[in-house]
């Protein structure tokens, strides 16, 4: 059977620039897959639009060609005139903001997370949400009191694994509908945004980030002994990173010689689709390795040599993996998860997961007085803003140690006040001593005016006194 060809995805996204002597102009650029007659992607642009609007329409109308033409579908987003955005149903004015301009700046996950979200209303249970989620948004715009019941209904509703949905999910639905309400209001669909009004949202509680002590690593090492799990653990505890990251691993990325680890890609998986991406926020990162973790994967090298041989060549040797599966493929990250979990079971730690290794590493280095600004280039992060965000109780607090400094920096600023002081004394001494002598007599005064008439002063008074 034929497999079918999978539909060429197209994405647009728009920006105001500045233009020299005149007012901003607004441009989209287009991303419509690989074109394999050029050899580069297709990514068509347009720019020199006045108003946000007038950009979007001709956006959607280049889109629905591109589509047509390379997918022969009929136009999906068709462009729209303004009466007839007002009356599009709210859940398809959201779920239209995150295919067309968050697909294009967003990560596949994180689209998903958005439709997940989106879903809690047009598949919620309760008649009256779904009703709210396809009211027409130039009329939801008045129903703040309607939208924020629905969203207290839904944190009651059952969750999985817990009694009812969190508060953080409530407010990340929150969230998203507030955006794409502010995102209608720009483009003058409406006039208010009913979020905005919220009052009695669930209030959110902040969690320390779970991490494991001394104690609780050397029971999972011990749990996971003889396994490529222990090696695996180990390593996402040196490194402090993601499990995307540590699956999507080379020989290739380790050097030798430095003990460095590059990490530039990470293996992903949306819906039990896995691909390869760049690291989260396409930050590549250097992270040095302990001696010990180096041995353990030169040993874990020279194994996997071993089975290579024996596997032959229906081992898959392209992709160079440090962890793979029997066949040299990437490894499942679910599956991952799943195992490294068993693993922190069999170790008697009830809470925690593969995750908090990282966070263990970060909490320890920070524990131990590494400067921040080393631990954010660690772990990868945009900011040192986000790892103390993360990670601020990690940072140790000595009250004794801060008040010992800052007694130093007063007894310098002190001395320092004393030398200014005395300065000033002796400086205003000098000029009142200056002021208070008797003012000279004229002759003596144009004597110093010359080098003669002051010897012939000298010689006379010298004079005077032999005749005294």
């Amino acid at each position: 059977m034929k497999r079918k060809k999978r539909p060429i995805r197209v994405t647009g996204c728009m920006d105001k620039y500045s233009v020299k002597g005149s007012k901003p102009k607004w441009r989209y650029r287009i991303s419509a897959g690989f074109d394999p007659v050029t050899a580069t992607r297709r990514r068509p642009s347009q720019g020199d639009f006045t108003t946000e609007t007038e950009c979007e329409l001709a956006m959607d109308a280049h889109i629905a060609r591109l589509r047509k033409e390379l997918n022969g579908e009929g136009p999906v987003a068709k462009p729209l005139d303004k009466d007839e955005h007002e009356n599009m149903p709210l859940c398809d004015w959201v779920i239209r903001r995150i295919e067309e301009y968050a697909s294009a700046t967003c990560e596949e996950s994180t689209l998903e997370r958005y439709r997940q979200l989106l879903r809690y209303l047009t598949e919620n249970p309760e008649e009256k949400i779904r009703t709210i989620a396809s009211t027409p948004l130039k009329s939801v715009q008045w129903m703040h009191n309607e939208l924020e019941w629905a969203l207290l209904k839904l944190y009651k509703q059952p969750a999985k694994r817990r009694d009812h949905l969190s508060a953080a999910t409530i407010h990340d639905v929150a969230q998203l509908l507030n955006v794409s309400f502010n995102k209608a209001i720009k483009k003058d669909l409406i006039h208010a945004n009913p979020v905005a009004k919220f009052e009695n949202l669930p209030k959110v509680v902040k969690k320390e980030a779970i991490s494991f002590n001394a104690d609780q690593l050397g029971a999972i090492q011990e749990a996971s002994a003889g396994n490529w799990t222990n090696l695996f653990i180990e390593l996402l505890g040196a490194c402090g990173g993601r499990r995307g990251e540590v699956i999507a691993l080379r020989w290739a990325d380790l050097d030798w010689n430095t003990g460095k680890v590059s990490i530039t890609r990470s293996r992903a998986e949306v819906k039990g689709r896995c691909f390869c991406k760049p690291p989260k926020g396409d930050r590549n990162r250097t992270v040095t390795l302990d001696p010990d973790t180096l041995a353990a994967l030169k040993r874990w090298h020279d194994e996997q040599a071993e089975y290579i041989l024996q596997f032959g060549a229906s081992y898959n040797r392209d992709e160079d993996l440090i962890f793979a599966d029997p066949s040299g493929n990437f490894l499942k990250p679910s599956k991952v998860s799943q195992a490294i979990k068993r693993r922190i079971q069999k170790a008697g730690i009830k809470t925690g997961s593969m995750h908090s290794l990282r966070h263990t590493h970060a909490t320890q280095l920070l524990r131990n007085s590494v400067p921040i600004h080393t631990v954010k280039e660690r772990l990868g992060h945009a900011d040192v803003i986000t790892t103390l965000r993360i990670y601020g109780h990690a940072v140790p607090t000595d009250e004794s140690k801060a008040l010992d400094v800052w007694s130093t920096v007063k007894k310098a600023t002190t001395e320092a006040a004393i030398k200014v002081a005395t300065a000033k004394a002796d400086k205003a001494a000098e000029t009142k001593l200056g002021t208070a002598q008797p003012a000279l007599p004229a002759t003596t005064k144009a004597a110093k005016t010359t080098p003669a008439s002051r010897k012939l002063t000298l010689v006379a008074a010298d004079d005077a006194r032999k005749a005294g």
